[in-house]
C-alpha cells in the first residue's frame, strides 16, 4: 500500500469516528419519545408588546420618550399637533355663544311685546307640546296662535336637533379629540424603537412606537394541525429552554389561534400557540427567561397523563 492509499484510509477511518461519535452524542442528548396524551412544539419566549396608536388622523406634533427608555404607566410618550382643532373649536365656541346671544335676546324682548306674560306662556307651551305651562284658561285662550317656528338659532336650546345643541356636541367631540392627541402608556416596560419622527402625517390607528413589557414574557411555539384542535385553553405546559436545558418551568397554554400559519411541504399545517409564565416565577427568575431565548413545549392534552422523569418541574435555585 503506497503513502497516498494510507492518508485515504486514515481519513475514512477518522471520518467514521467522528460520525459515529456525533450520532452517539445526539442519541444520548435526544430526550426519549413522549408517552400518550402531550404534544410537542418549537418555539421562543416573547415579551407582551403594547403598540401606542393614534386614535384620530393628524401630524405627529413630538416624541417624549427615546428607545430602550424605560417607560411607568400612564406617562406621557407623545403629543399629536392639535391647532387645527384648536381653531375649529374655537370657531364653535364663537357659533355657540352667537347663538345664546340671539336666545337671550328674544326672552328679554319678549316682555315687551303687546301680550301678557300668560299669553307668552301660552304660546311658548304651542311651541313645546312636552311642556305644561301654568296659565290661566282665559288668558290661554286670549292668546294668539303662532305656526310653529322654524329651526334656528333662536329654537328652545332643550332641543337635541337644534344648531346649539349640534355646535356643542361637536365642540365636546372635538375636545375629546385634543384630549386624546395626548397619548399615554398603558403599562411600564421599555420603549422599542420606531420608524415614527416628528412632523409625520398618521392615519386613525396610526402606530407612534412599542413598549415591550419584559415582567409579562410567553413561550409562543407552533403545534401540528393534527394535535392543535385537542389543546384546551389552560393546559399544562412545561418549557425547556435551549440555553438552560436542565431546567424544566411551568407554563399554561393562553391562546391557541383559530386559523393555520404556516404550511410545511403544504401538507402540514402549524398553529400559534402561547404558553404564559407564572408572573412571580418571571419576576423571580427575569435574569434567566428573558424574550428571545428559543425553546421546546410539551403541552398535556389529558389530566390523567403523567408526565415523564426529564419532564418533571426543575427550577433554578
Amino acid at each position: 500500500m503506497n503513502s497516498n492509499s494510507g492518508r485515504v484510509a486514515f481519513f475514512a477511518v477518522v471520518t467514521m469516528i467522528t460520525l459515529l461519535s456525533g450520532m452517539l452524542a445526539w442519541q444520548n442528548a435526544r430526550p426519549p419519545p413522549l408517552p400518550a396524551g402531550f404534544v410537542v412544539g418549537s418555539g421562543r419566549l416573547e415579551s407582551a408588546e403594547i403598540d401606542i396608536t393614534t386614535r384620530t388622523a393628524g401630524r405627529v406634533k413630538e416624541i417624549l420618550v427615546r428607545s430602550g427608555e424605560r417607560v411607568e404607566p400612564g406617562q406621557i410618550v407623545a403629543r399629536m399637533d392639535t391647532q387645527a382643532l384648536e381653531f375649529e373649536l374655537q370657531q364653535l365656541q364663537a357659533r355657540v355663544k352667537q347663538a345664546g346671544s340671539s336666545v337671550a335676546l328674544g326672552i328679554a324682548v319678549a316682555p315687551q311685546k303687546p301680550e301678557s306674560r300668560s299669553s307668552v306662556l301660552a304660546v311658548l307651551a304651542q311651541r313645546r307640546p312636552g311642556k305644561v305651562a301654568a296659565v290661566p284658561p282665559i288668558e290661554a285662550a286670549q292668546a294668539p296662535e303662532l305656526p310653529p317656528p322654524a329651526r334656528s338659532l333662536e329654537s328652545p336650546v332643550t332641543d337635541p336637533e337644534s344648531p346649539i345643541e349640534v355646535a356643542i356636541a361637536a365642540a365636546e367631540k372635538i375636545r375629546a379629540d385634543i384630549d386624546d392627541a395626548t397619548l399615554r402608556t398603558p403599562r411600564g416596560g421599555r420603549v422599542q424603537s420606531g420608524a415614527t419622527e416628528p412632523g409625520e402625517l398618521l392615519p386613525a390607528g396610526g402606530k407612534l412606537l412599542t413598549v415591550v413589557d419584559p415582567a409579562d414574557v410567553a413561550m409562543t411555539f407552533f403545534l401540528p394541525e393534527s394535535s392543535a384542535g385537542k389543546v384546551a385553553l389552560g393546559s399544562e405546559v412545561r418549557l425547556v429552554l435551549d440555553a438552560v436545558p436542565q431546567y424544566v418551568i411551568p407554563a399554561r397554554v393562553a391562546s391557541v389561534e383559530g386559523g393555520p400559519q404556516f404550511s410545511v411541504q403544504r401538507q402540514r399545517l402549524a398553529f400559534r400557540s402561547k404558553a404564559q409564565i407564572d408572573p412571580v416565577l418571571l419576576r423571580k427568575y427575569k435574569e434567566q427567561l428573558k424574550a428571545g431565548l428559543p425553546g421546546v413545549a410539551y403541552v398535556r392534552l389529558e389530566s390523567a397523563a403523567q408526565w415523564p422523569e426529564y419532564l418533571q418541574l426543575k427550577l433554578p435555585q
